[in-house]
């Protein structure tokens, strides 16, 4: 009787165990054949069945189609059909021409048909003659013909005029006429002046003529004035006018007082005239007793 109870609580034992472990085997089957299907080097063959190793061969052959399509070598063309392998022809030879006309490295033009080679030297010449009309590189002067070589001198010259015009570092001072060098030099001092009276640390004053000094000092004066009516820290009080620093005395006092009366703002009560002070206490007795009878209600 113990012995067949032994047997079976084994048995028992042993179903357990089985069913335990049979999902960890079941995903460990499925990661496997996941990896398989992507080509990981974790793949197990020999874990797979007759029916995965066959959809391990199908999603190959699928990726190595793909890899192939987009051009990269390590495709392996012996196991591509005859269709794909035509079809790989066709979409190389597509990809070639566009490299072709787009100037990219890696055109082949040995790969091109007659007809493609003079579409593709057409688009070739256009395009150089874009880089050298446009001042860019690369650019083979020696293809433009004689009209193209004057149109892309002319272009140049324009170039170097502006950037010379903008104080741009391109410019060559050398390639201007006399004309062209006057007009820099004109531009030059106009945008000099412009920087002064906008107050720039790239002004040279040395370069102003004595009118545009007085309105320089004009403006630097108005600046000053308007930062000490503002209150920033730009201001400095020692270049104002006897008549502006009472001006802006006046505006300040009046401040204050507006404040101290108010509440609001800053107030320096030690600021107040007599009167100021006075008329201050009145308006502070007189709402306390609008607040005492607000706050009473009605009889």
């Amino acid at each position: 009787m113990k012995t067949a109870l032994h047997i079976i609580f084994g048995f028992f034992m042993i179903c357990l165990f089985w069913q335990g472990s049979l999902p960890a085997q079941v995903s460990n089957h499925s990661t496997n054949l996941t990896a398989c299907k992507s080509g990981y080097p974790s793949c197990d063959s020999s874990l797979l069945t007759e029916e995965q190793s066959q959809q391990v061969r199908v999603e190959s052959h699928r990726r190595n189609v793909g890899i192939a399509e987009m051009g990269i070598s390590s495709c392996d063309q012996s196991i591509l059909t005859e269709s794909e392998a035509v079809a790989l022809a066709v979409a190389n030879h597509q990809r070639n021409v566009i490299a072709c006309m787009n100037g990219y490295t890696g055109c082949e033009h040995a790969m091109l048909t007659p007809k493609e080679a003079l579409v593709v030297s057409d688009a070739e010449q256009q395009h150089n003659n874009s880089q050298c009309m446009n001042g860019w590189q690369p650019c083979d002067l020696s293809r433009l013909n004689i009209q193209d070589k004057r149109i892309a001198a002319a272009a140049e010259k324009q170039r170097n005029i502006i950037d010379c015009m903008d104080a741009i570092g391109s410019c060559n001072h050398g390639a201007l006429t006399d004309i062209e060098a006057t007009s820099v030099a004109d531009a030059k001092h106009a945008r000099n002046f412009s920087d002064c009276t906008s107050g720039w640390d790239t002004c040279n004053h040395s370069k102003l003529d004595p009118e545009e000094v007085r309105v320089v000092m004009l403006t630097d004066h108005q600046r000053n004035y308007s930062a000490c009516e503002d209150g920033t820290g730009a201001c400095d009080y020692s270049l104002l006018t006897i008549s502006e620093t009472s001006t802006l005395q006046r505006a300040e006092q009046q401040r204050n007082f507006n404040a101290c009366r108010t509440g609001y703002g800053y107030c320096d009560l030690s600021r107040l005239t007599e009167r100021e002070a006075h008329h201050r206490h009145e308006i502070t007795a007189c709402c306390q007793v609008e607040r005492l009878v607000v706050s009473s209600g009605p009889f």
